[in-house]
């Protein structure tokens, strides 16, 4: 994962060195081990090579990160009252087991989709292994509105009943008139 060069080091002393590691996002739980291995071209002459290597372990609690894949609905345009079909896709591409959670949908007159926008509906999801998605048909109606360009957001988890890695991939949005 990283590695350093030392030009020298004189006999009976002592070298400290101290990185930080960045473990990649999709590791599963588990036990892993960090080592340090000194000399590994054996470009130095020892009277022993078997300190050389030194080792720790850690346990790594993976997380779930759930991301909308696909949010459309099923026209461009609505009238007051209208039924509309909204389909979304989302996947676990986290490390872990996504718990049960909801995905839920809202019209907006901006882009930024949130709690405080005008309720559509949702649907349940149950858990989702590690990669592993969940395909849903949301059906609602268009509520009374002035004409205009609105945007229809699709979140995954919004109520955050799921701890995940990240929040930032569970909001997809199309626009519609």
């Amino acid at each position: 994962l990283r590695f350093s060069n030392r030009s020298s080091l004189a006999s009976g002393s002592q070298s400290s060195l101290s990185t930080s590691l960045t473990l990649p996002a999709k590791l599963k739980s588990g036990t892993y081990y960090i080592g340090v291995y000194i000399d590994d071209l054996n470009q130095v002459s020892e009277v022993s090579e078997l300190n050389n290597i030194k080792y720790n372990a850690i346990t790594v609690s993976a997380s779930p990160d759930l991301s909308m894949e696909y949010s459309r609905t099923s026209k461009g345009s609505y009238k007051s009252g209208a039924t509309m079909f909204i389909y979304t896709r989302e996947r676990n591409i986290g490390g872990a087991t996504a718990g049960a959670h909801e995905v839920k949908c809202y019209l907006s007159t901006n882009s930024s989709i949130t709690k405080s926008d005008t309720y559509l509906g949702k649907a349940a999801v149950g858990s989702l292994a590690v990669n592993s998605m969940s395909s849903k048909t949301i059906m609602v109606k268009m509520p009374s509105k002035s004409a205009g360009v609105y945007y229809v957001g699709c979140v995954s988890d919004i109520d955050n009943k799921v701890s995940e890695s990240s929040k930032s991939n569970n909001t997809l949005f199309n626009k519609i008139t």
